[in-house]
């Protein structure tokens, strides 16, 4: 059996009254390929081999060995307005709290699990695929598998610009991170 910590749901009690709304803002995961070595984009190709019910994680030699930056962009897409990693442009105040809903594209043509963490924030994980999460716990990063809907709740109290980024490094470095403004100041 877990232990409660009574401060912990005293602390989220105050923002249950958010958990049934809807969205506020929605990202989609996903993944541009350009001009991917014929022999990794056949062998990516096989669905037996790469695809449902199979998630990726490190043991793609192939696929690591013969791509950089230059052929692969991983994307986090703000839906409402298209922008894609650095030209979304969320900007916040300090005290908002919003429900972001992340979208982890199954459709991608290499459709993995992606760990989302959040500089400078804290969040809720409300529900993943629609099945509310009953062990709630502030935390900085989420993992989405391939194909998932997780919808946060995100409470914005330090004022900056922070970071949110795929906490896989070579995702990071290929595109797949953002920066949001929050202004203003605690109260």
């Amino acid at each position: 059996m877990l232990r409660t910590h009574e401060d912990v749901v005293t602390d989220i009690d105050k923002y249950r009254h958010l958990f049934d709304a809807p969205p506020d803002l929605e990202l989609v995961m996903s993944l541009k390929v350009d001009d991917l070595p014929m022999v990794v984009e056949q062998s990516m190709n096989l669905d037996w081999v790469y695809f449902n019910p199979v998630e990726w994680t490190g043991t793609m030699p192939v696929m690591n060995w013969a791509t950089s930056g230059n052929e692969v962009s991983w994307i986090l897409r703000d839906s409402a307005t298209g922008a894609e990693n650095n030209d979304i442009d969320w900007r916040f105040q300090v005290g908002d709290v919003v429900r972001v809903r992340v979208k982890n594209d199954r459709s991608a043509f290499h459709a993995m699990q992606h760990p989302l963490h959040i500089h400078g924030q804290r969040f809720l994980v409300l529900e993943q695929n629609g099945v509310r999460n009953e062990n709630m716990v502030w935390k900085d990063t989420v993992l989405l598998p391939a194909g998932s809907t997780t919808d946060i709740l995100l409470e914005l109290t330090n004022p900056g610009s922070w970071m949110v980024h795929c906490h896989i490094a070579e995702h990071l470095e290929s595109g797949m991170k953002f920066v949001f403004d929050v202004e203003g100041t605690l109260e």
